[in-house]
């Protein structure tokens, strides 16, 4: 199996880095690939290629600052940061060695927080490419208000139920302080400078960016 997988990808997508493995191991989120040049990470993702353009020029960005804990995209033999096939999407990087982030643990959290501070640091002056599908600037309160029309969609639900389940009763015993807690969240988003500060970051330019974990 693993065999066949090596010669799959080294017909495809692995063709076009001219870097041929000689082993391939399935990880999470890839693959380790172990190369003539050393190990690689091969990930493989159903991010669409704006999304892959955006994050490609971010980390250069990053890189060219200083900050060096990210790992650049190696870029294919054709200058592509990476490989669409099958509907998914294949990027390389170099393999990194390293421990799983366990947040529950105070000084990965400390750690996970201070190398935050200095990413977004290193992000200011940032042009992004046009990548217009990408845009997430001043999104927060509608993104707050779906995700509080949801709850209250989810509470009717649960309330209707002849027979709820046990998750049913344990989201009933604690939705309404959920609720009030997202329906405040909202009132302080909406009352803060928010768009002005969404403006500011804007023309400052630095990420605004998705999961950090």
């Amino acid at each position: 199996m693993q065999v066949e997988l090596k010669e799959l990808l080294n017909d495809t997508v692995l063709w076009e880095y001219d870097l041929p493995a000689v082993k391939v191991q399935a990880v999470q989120g890839g693959y380790k690939i172990e190369t003539r040049s050393g190990p690689r990470f091969l990930k493989v993702t159903q991010s669409d290629p704006e999304a892959i353009i955006l994050a490609d020029a971010g980390i250069r960005h990053l890189i060219k600052q200083g900050f060096s804990q990210v790992s650049p995209f190696i870029l294919t033999k054709y200058g592509d940061a990476f490989v669409r096939l099958n509907d998914q999407t294949y990027y390389l990087t170099k393999w990194i060695k390293g421990k799983e982030l366990q947040l529950g643990r105070w000084s990965h959290l400390e750690e996970a927080v201070a190398t935050l501070a200095r990413m977004q640091a290193s992000a200011k002056g940032f042009i992004p490419p046009m990548v217009p599908t990408r845009e997430s600037w001043g999104l927060w309160p509608d993104f707050f208000s779906l995700r509080l029309l949801e709850l209250e969609e989810c509470l009717k639900l649960a309330e209707t139920k002849d027979q709820p389940s046990e998750f049913d009763l344990l989201f009933l015993s604690e939705a309404d302080q959920v609720i009030e807690q997202a329906r405040n969240s909202l009132e302080m988003i909406i009352d803060s400078p928010y768009q002005e500060l969404v403006e500011e970051a804007r023309a400052e330019g630095c990420f605004c960016h998705h999961d950090y974990t």
